[in-house]
């Protein structure tokens, strides 16, 4: 575990601690996946954008975000089962000649 993660980890615990009242062991947070995920989704709650922000960054850190869907790299099937062309971008800067 790099330096910076474990000091990014000790400014949530004070912050949490300050602003939410909310006490964080910091052995269960590295350890634990679902204690990591409850806190920190309890942590974005909190009305503060730097601990919304440090909750987000430490949850892709820990790997507890969901990676964003895949968009599909197949071609479009039209009815009679032949590929739809895909639609190309228009020239939209410039004079036409």
């Amino acid at each position: 575990m790099d330096n910076e993660l474990l000091k990014k980890l000790a400014h949530l615990k004070i912050l949490l601690k300050r602003n939410g009242g909310i006490a964080v062991d910091i052995t269960q947070l590295i350890a634990d996946r679902a204690y990591a995920r409850d806190l920190l989704t309890k942590a974005e709650d909190i009305d503060s954008e730097e601990i919304v922000l440090l909750a987000l960054d430490l949850k892709d850190k820990l790997g507890l975000l969901a990676p964003l869907p895949a968009s599909s790299t197949a071609p479009e099937k039209a009815a009679d089962g032949e590929e739809k062309p895909k639609p190309t971008q228009k020239y939209v800067l410039g004079t036409r000649g």
